[in-house]
């Protein structure tokens, strides 16, 4: 609800008529009370959209979109790609979160699959609310329509979640096979920062992750205010590190974020 205006001067009429307006907005957020709606006053119409984004971060605070493709595994290995992959779904889910993927290649497949077993057991929650999977589609056309395509699927499945962790970030050259880092991660980085995403990069997978961890690094001020999350940021930098070390890094910096988000 809009508060009233008030005039510049409060004399005669304007005073009255501020007066008015001041005790009607009292007696309707009172009323309101009665149904358990609690109003929340503003002074611009401005200020709407920053209540939405406050109660999306609410809504979704529990939601992990994991970023990661990789057609190549670099110093880690195939095998220990693989295993992060794994213990990361596995573990989201046994600590109460929800996974939101794209089913990126080289690691989505691992996450989901192990996501999907530990709510088998866990058995809080269906996996419809608890995993949620959106392949990208394909669009009938131009290319360009497939970039479109991919740029709204990406803008949906990050504005459904609160954090979004990134591994590794690599395809192969449609062109040549050559192995670039992957320009869909390097998307799904932009989208989260623009939507205020806590952004979790696992630098020890390499390629565009590692890219991402340099600059929260560097700007951690940005992408984590209040929230001291620095050490586990070290952490997933360390080559020393076994893949259930990362992934409790990760699942330290997320539990911080949804108290952060706490009401």
């Amino acid at each position: 609800m809009r508060r009233p205006s008030r005039p510049s001067r409060l004399v005669g009429r304007a005073a009255a008529d501020f007066e008015y307006d001041q005790r009607k907005l009292e007696l309707r957020t009172a009323d309101l009370r009665r149904f358990a709606i609690e109003a929340v006053l503003i002074d611009e119409f401005s200020e709407v959209e920053q209540i939405l984004e406050a109660v999306s971060s609410f809504a979704h605070r529990r939601n992990v979109f994991v970023s990661g493709s990789a057609r190549e595994y670099g110093s880690l290995g195939k095998d220990k790609m693989e295993d992060l992959s794994r213990v990361l779904g596995q573990r989201l889910i046994k600590e109460g979160y929800n996974l939101v993927s794209g089913f990126g290649v080289g690691i989505g497949e691992y996450c989901v699959v192990e996501a999907l077993k530990a709510l088998y057991y866990v058995r809080k929650g269906s996996e419809n609310e608890r995993v949620i999977v959106r392949p990208f589609p394909r669009a009938q056309n131009a290319a360009v329509q497939q970039q479109e395509l991919n740029l709204r699927h990406r803008e949906d499945l990050i504005s459904r979640s609160g954090a979004v962790v990134f591994i590794a970030g690599n395809r192969a050259s449609p062109g040549t096979g050559v192995i670039e880092p992957s320009s869909g991660a390097r998307e799904e980085f932009r989208i989260a920062k623009r939507l205020k995403r806590f952004i979790i990069p696992i630098a020890t997978t390499g390629y565009v992750a590692e890219e991402i961890w340099n600059e929260v690094m560097n700007n951690m001020e940005d992408f984590y205010p209040d929230i001291a999350v620095r050490d586990q940021m070290r952490r997933l930098a360390d080559p020393a590190l076994s893949m259930a070390d990362l992934v409790e890094a990760v699942i330290e910096i997320i539990r911080l974020t949804v108290k952060s988000r706490e009401l």
